[in-house]
């Protein structure tokens, strides 16, 4: 299977398929040591950029060849002419950190980076799309069901330390060897799986993790349960050992963004760390911890994030009838982030293009529903204005794809612009209001002649 037919979110498409976890032998609680406590990081007295505000696009370098077809200029060009003033470079596959021009193509992100556009590089919490992490085997998650996730995506446990080890060596792999190059590095999909399945009774829904033998012994160990022969179905069906077993997982994860904080702070103090959790519509914030591990007050409060970003989840962005203002159904999460941190600016991440890409593939039942560019605008702009610091979506080329970017001869400016009668600063100027522009000629250094019947026909993006 192609990899954008997984797209962004690991649990994306539930397509059956053979994933093997290698089981763990026992391990006595004897030889675990136990997780250590959560301590509060110290928040962060960086600044952040003015350009990690507002709308902001995902791409997947390894589309831009294939799907985007777009060169260094053109991708900037289409960047500029959506407002877009920060980029989340998107790797979901192996790589260790080290130099590969094949995954990060030099003149894409030098152009991006010239043109004053921030970068931020998002690698994925959970898993590692198409080949495993060499040597690696063991610190997969066995699910509750082997066979609820594709063969080419491997889930990794946050209970390993190993894995949290080896994503904190890339981390400082990646700063070594571009230090100056992102702006940002964060962590999505840092969660285990998933909503509503650990009591799900089809096969390919019981994608619940980590439920491996490892995962077990170590919750003993931390909880000094004498039991040796202790299960998952046991722990499920104790309310004091569920209980337990809930605050294990969120504190594994709360582990692991701290790590990664420090990773980052340790090699480049200067670049800033963002953590994610995740929003459902009718949710709750003691639902998500239970089902995703993800406890969001104590990850703003313990790890501190420069920023902390809202990912959409996949039971919402597979509505079609999903309206552009849906990120007011996340303020249950917001209201309680702002009570802990007042001053953490939040984004929010939405799905453009994945539920139309998988139905028109075959791989989701149902109608392709398009979402063009006046729908991921609007979304944008509605979250900027009912308290989000930005937004973000998936996926620049899949959207150049299926004709959902902005039209080339159109431009969308989201603040009061100047307007000139040639393409050259002076003191004799207009301001247009935010809206979208037909562009009749451009010249070099971002300059658009636009079609108004005014003199000053001459605009210059930022």
């Amino acid at each position: 299977m192609m990899k954008n037919l997984i797209l962004f979110s690991c649990f994306s498409i539930f397509i059956l398929g053979i994933y093997s976890c290698k089981e763990d032998r026992f391990i006595a609680s004897s030889v675990l040591t136990p997780e250590a406590d959560i301590t509060i990081m110290s928040k962060s007295t960086r600044s952040i950029p003015e350009g990690m505000y507002g709308r902001s696009v995902q791409i997947d370098p390894t589309f831009i060849d294939n799907i985007g077809k777009v060169s260094p200029e053109q991708l900037v060009e289409d960047l500029k002419r959506a407002g877009i003033s920060s980029v989340h470079y998107t790797v979901a596959e192996y790589w260790d950190g080290t130099v590969n021009d094949q995954l990060l193509k030099q003149q894409y992100l030098q152009a991006i980076k010239n043109s004053g556009i921030k970068i931020w590089l998002m690698l994925l919490g959970n898993c590692i799309y198409g080949n495993a992490i060499p040597g690696g085997d063991g610190w997969k998650m066995k699910l509750l069901d082997p066979s609820s996730i594709d063969s080419k995506t491997h889930l990794y446990s946050f209970h390993r330390e190993e894995y949290v080890n080896w994503q904190v060596q890339r981390i400082k792999n990646i700063l070594r060897y571009y230090p100056n190059i992102f702006d940002g590095i964060e962590f999505a999909e840092s969660y285990f799986p998933e909503w509503e399945a650990i009591n799900a009774q089809s096969p390919k829904k019981r994608f619940y993790g980590d439920v491996s033998q490892y995962a077990i012994d170590r919750f003993r160990a931390k909880y000094s349960i004498s039991s040796q022969s202790l299960t998952f179905e046991e722990i499920k069906n104790n309310p004091v050992y569920y209980s337990k077993w809930i605050q294990f997982r969120s504190d594994a994860i709360i582990n692991f963004n701290q790590q990664v904080k420090k990773a980052i702070n340790e090699t480049n103090p200067n670049i800033l760390f963002a953590a994610w959790g995740i929003g459902i519509k009718g949710g709750s914030l003691v639902k998500i911890k239970e089902h995703f591990g993800l406890d969001m007050s104590d990850i703003v409060s313990k790890v501190n994030p420069d920023l902390f970003f809202i990912q959409t989840s996949s039971q919402d962005w597979n509505k079609d009838n999903l309206p552009g203002n849906y990120t007011v159904d996340y303020k249950y999460i917001i209201d309680e982030i702002k009570k802990i941190n007042p001053t953490i600016p939040i984004g929010v991440q939405g799905d453009v293009v994945s539920s139309y890409h998988q139905k028109v593939s075959g791989n989701l039942d149902g109608s392709a529903v398009a979402r063009p560019a006046n729908w991921w605008l609007g979304f944008m702009d509605n979250a900027l204005n009912s308290g989000y610091s930005t937004a973000t979506f998936y996926e620049y080329n899949l959207a150049k794809k299926y004709g959902f970017w902005l039209p080339d001869g159109n431009i969308n400016v989201n603040y009061k612009i100047k307007a000139f009668k040639g393409p050259i600063m002076s003191s004799d100027y207009i301001n247009f209001d935010p809206q979208t522009f037909n562009v009749v000629d451009k010249k070099p250094g971002y300059w658009y002649k636009i079609q108004t019947a005014s003199d000053y026909k001459w605009i210059q993006l930022e």
